[in-house]
């Protein structure tokens, strides 16, 4: 039915607290019905549903978003979503919102729309390394504004740089980044910083910008990044929310989320239906992630840059191939520049894939990663690499002082190298750009502790490329004796 309606539709000042989406006009039926079964024009949905993009968006995805929109609007709200909604566009996130399935709720994003970023069930904030990009190459990419001195340890303000011309850049409660004026390039318009923290301005008086936590490392020079525009991707604007809570749900969808940028965020108890990523995330600050199960078929869990303080607990992940591809990426992997991590407490099921490189890469500083068991009956790469970004001017930017504690991982036979510490001089010389590196990129401060590897055999061994002042404490390896030269003996620490 194609009729021109005016919906009547609750005012946004009326609720106090608590929203639905079907107060907004979703049906929530498990079955698509796109905005255009109720509306003539995309003039007349806009008049109900100010932000729709056409007309094919579905009728509860407009209705959920606006639940959202008018939550938000009130400074703050929960949304109760028991039904099955259907959606073709993520539900992007606003701070202060709560949205609960109430152990009820489904939400299935169909797929149907070509960008990838479209098939996430919803936007928590947007923030992705090419809006580093300091060439101006970018639509959106943060502008950059020099702080004036080194940046120490326990310090909770700087002072901007010219401050007066940039005065009404910056207002109390915005998120903004403190990062070293060093950036390493990644990929095509993507940039690293060695260093980089989401900040919130709590105040400012004269020209110092105020935060909530005190400076955790030292930064010789450092910029702020802020005032992001237009993701042209994402189709939102690069930006930070917090206090975002996601409880209680049934999601089935390419991604629950990715491209995060969230502070104090919570997401638990969530069902994952075949979903790309299990967990993926850019940024998550302070935050909690707990209590997920289901299935994916790319990578389990990837944390990719800039991601501090964060807990993952409690997961429990099956792999399961929608088609006859079955080669997963990889199981955990925490990304360049990320740092304070938990992950604890997961049980990860390989099925019969085989992962394309080592099942745990750690590339991050200060994570944890414990109390898991990783089945992988036909995974013949590594179980676990530390290695850091080719490019880092100290070792403590890099794989530094993480810990893998009480992991069982069961493989096949045909491992040839059941862990790696560093790369080959060679893959590192191909991958530098900045020579002067040449000498810190080894992984330093490492601990591999009580994990039993299962798998290989008499041949294998482990790749120990390099590394300082790692440690390797009473792990087994149930088919290998695996043999450490003198050389890496020396720089670390073994107990068997």
């Amino acid at each position: 039915m194609n009729i021109c309606c005016k919906a009547k539709q609750p005012a946004l000042e009326s609720f106090h607290g608590t929203y639905t989406p079907e107060m907004f006009g979703a049906i929530g039926d498990n079955i698509f019905h796109p905005l255009s079964e109720k509306f003539s024009s995309l003039k007349a949905a806009q008049s109900i549903y100010p932000n729709t993009k056409d007309l094919n968006i579905s009728i509860d995805g407009a209705a959920f978003q606006k639940a959202v929109d008018a939550a938000s609007t009130n400074g703050g709200g929960t949304i109760i979503c028991e039904n099955q909604y259907v959606i073709n566009f993520p539900i992007e996130t606003k701070s202060n919102v709560t949205i609960d399935g109430m152990g009820k709720g489904k939400i299935y994003n169909d797929c149907s729309r070509k960008k990838y970023a479209h098939h996430f069930a919803f936007f928590i904030g947007d923030h992705h390394p090419v809006a580093f990009n300091p060439n101006g190459e970018i639509p959106g990419a943060y502008t950059f504004y020099d702080v004036i001195d080194k940046v120490n340890v326990g310090d909770r303000s700087v002072a901007i740089s010219n401050f007066e011309k940039y005065k009404d850049s910056f207002k109390v409660g915005q998120f903004i980044w403190l990062t070293s004026k060093k950036k390493n390039f990644q990929m095509e318009y993507a940039w690293l910083m060695e260093q980089s923290v989401t900040c919130k301005i709590t105040d400012i008086k004269g020209d110092r910008l105020f935060f909530e936590y005190p400076v955790e490392e030292a930064i010789d020079i450092a910029q702020i990044g802020a005032n992001g525009g237009i993701d042209r991707f994402m189709e939102i604007r690069f930006a930070a929310v917090e206090n975002v809570t996601i409880r209680n749900l049934s999601i089935d969808a390419g991604n629950l989320t990715n491209h995060t940028w969230g502070y104090h965020c919570l997401i638990e108890n969530i069902n994952l239906i075949n979903t790309t990523h299990f967990i993926g995330l850019n940024t998550l600050d302070h935050s909690k992630i707990k209590n997920i199960n289901g299935t994916y078929y790319k990578r389990c869990i990837e944390i990719k840059s800039g991601t501090n303080h964060l807990l993952i607990q409690n997961i429990h992940a099956e792999f399961k191939s929608p088609d006859k591809t079955n080669t997963s990426v990889g199981i955990i992997s925490t990304g360049e520049y990320n740092k304070d991590i938990i992950i604890d407490s997961f049980y990860i099921d390989l099925k019969s894939s085989n992962c394309n490189q080592s099942l745990i890469t750690i590339q991050a500083r200060n994570a944890t990663i414990k109390n898991g068991i990783i089945l992988a009956p036909n995974h013949t790469k590594a179980f676990i690499k530390f290695y850091n970004d080719y490019n880092v001017s100290k070792p403590e930017f890099a794989a530094y002082n993480n810990k893998i504690q009480n992991v069982v991982f069961n493989g096949n036979i045909n491992l040839q190298q059941l862990f790696i510490i560093g790369d080959p001089p060679d893959i590192v010389e191909k991958n530098q750009s900045d020579k002067s590196a040449k000498n810190v990129q080894w992984p330093s401060y490492n601990t591999l502790e009580n994990c039993i590897m299962n798998g290989g055999n008499a041949k294998s061994n482990a790749g120990l490329y390099g590394g300082k002042n790692n440690k390797i404490i009473n792990c087994k390896f149930s088919n290998s004796t695996i043999i450490y030269p003198a050389i890496f003996k020396k720089e670390n620490e073994i107990i068997e």
